[in-house]
């Protein structure tokens, strides 16, 4: 196998400037896996986000993904927890680069095993045929590495809908059919019967209070359960919402936090779990500050005034709140394959509430892009059934890291993606 080789170099001439197109994304050798691409992105990560051992368990669980995976990824931090460590999220679209690799390695997987699982999944999303995969323009796998040891099996796995559906008339069987009965199904696993009236009666409660971004599964987790993710929510809606869904938990302890952080955001999602006994403890209340067009076009003070609040009600810690600030850029990186330029963003901040004290995490993205153009499918890199790789869907908006509500847009708004000066540092050139 040939290896990348990640290397920065400092030699980049101050006050360059650049635009170029951003067709799509990064296309190294589908044979390489994620791992040494993500290793060495190493210094445009912070210390205090993913490091030491947390890191190692990413990287580990990254070996389960091609190097393409670097197109569309991000991370899942836990804010009130010290340890830099991170969950693994990666985004595809149908008939994508990494679509296509899934295909081709469940082909040759064994059946029951994740690769064939995932791979199977991959070709019925892209082969659109079914309601759930039309209906959606992104799919996103969450691994968990945040603990040791990293899960084995399955992938978390999410739909994310071409646009928010409104939960009223013929649209609440569909989503249930597809959360409950479709993304199981296309996963190889069970169907759940009876999982899908209590989704349903989750959406008949919300009317029009909200819209669906997402849903997924966790198969590591439990296979008895969906997770529905809300979008555009009224924050004074929100708790008689989850009175009528018949959510178990604390109600007041989200009231106060809406009343903590509604000014400081943008908009607000919430995820809820549901199985056959209905709404599960946990409802996760999703903060979004950055601008409508997605995490692509994120300013680090977008993120301020919530991080700075979380910091003071002692929900995130100090090193987790600078790391997050520091995050937010473009930087253009050398590698063995050409310049690619690494955009990175902040989706969404989740407080989940339901099961003792509150926990907080950001979900962030990371995108390597190809400054010069040229099409999303490199070298080697199969689309699913011999077809020609379609690229990207054109959206304005971000898709979601995981469990989240959207992941990377990874273009900028204009199309384009806009070096400028280097500042020095090894040999990465911050503000690309």
């Amino acid at each position: 196998m040939r290896p990348v080789h990640m290397v920065f170099h400092s030699n980049a001439a101050a006050g360059e400037s650049h635009r170029s197109r951003a067709a799509g994304t990064e296309v190294p050798p589908t044979a390489v896996s994620l791992r040494p691409v993500l290793a060495g992105l190493q210094p445009i990560i912070p210390a205090g986000m993913l490091s030491g051992p947390g890191l190692d368990r990413v990287l580990s669980v990254a070996d389960r993904l091609p190097a393409v995976a670097a197109g569309y990824m991000g991370f899942e931090l836990r804010l009130d927890r010290p340890d830099p460590a991170a969950d693994l999220c990666a985004a595809f679209y149908p008939g994508g680069p990494l679509a296509g690799w899934l295909s081709s390695s469940g082909r040759g997987a064994r059946p029951g095993t994740p690769p064939a699982a995932l791979g199977g999944f991959a070709d019925r999303y892209t082969r659109r045929e079914a309601a759930w995969a039309r209906a959606s323009r992104l799919a996103i796998l969450e691994y968990d590495a945040a603990d040791d040891p990293p899960a084995d099996g399955l992938p978390g796995v999410f739909l994310i809908f071409a646009r928010p559906l409104p939960i009223r008339g013929r649209a609440a069987p569909g989503v249930a059919a597809a959360a409950a009965g479709g993304l199981p199904g296309a996963l190889g696993l069970p169907a759940l019967p009876a999982v899908r009236p209590r989704v349903e009666g989750v959406l008949s409660a919300f009317g029009d209070s909200a819209l669906v971004s997402n849903v997924g599964v966790f198969p590591a987790r439990s296979r008895d359960s969906v997770r529905l993710v809300f979008a555009g929510l009224n924050p004074s809606s929100v708790p008689g919402m989850l009175l009528a869904a018949g959510w178990p938990g604390p109600s007041g302890e989200i009231t106060r936090a809406l009343g903590d952080f509604g000014g400081l955001v943008r908009s607000l999602g919430l995820s809820l779990d549901v199985d056959a006994s209905g709404v599960g403890p946990r409802a996760g209340l999703e903060l979004f500050a950055g601008p409508p067009d997605g995490w692509a076009e994120d300013s680090p003070s977008d993120w301020t005034p919530l991080l700075d609040r979380l910091e003071a009600l002692g929900l995130c810690l100090p090193a987790k709140a600078d790391a997050l600030r520091g995050w937010t850029g473009r930087s253009r990186v050398f590698t063995s394959w050409g310049v690619r330029v690494a955009c990175r963003g902040v989706n969404h901040v989740k407080i989940t509430f339901g099961v003792g004290a509150p926990s907080v995490k950001a979900y962030v993205g990371l995108a390597l892009l190809d400054p010069a153009g040229g099409g999303p499918a490199g070298p080697g890199v199969p689309a699913s059934g011999g077809a020609p790789a379609a690229g990207p869907p054109p959206a304005r908006r971000p898709a979601p890291p995981p469990g989240g509500s959207s992941p990377p847009a990874v273009r900028r708004r204009d199309g384009s993606v806009t070096c400028s000066a280097a500042r020095g540092g090894a040999g990465i050139s911050d503000g690309c």
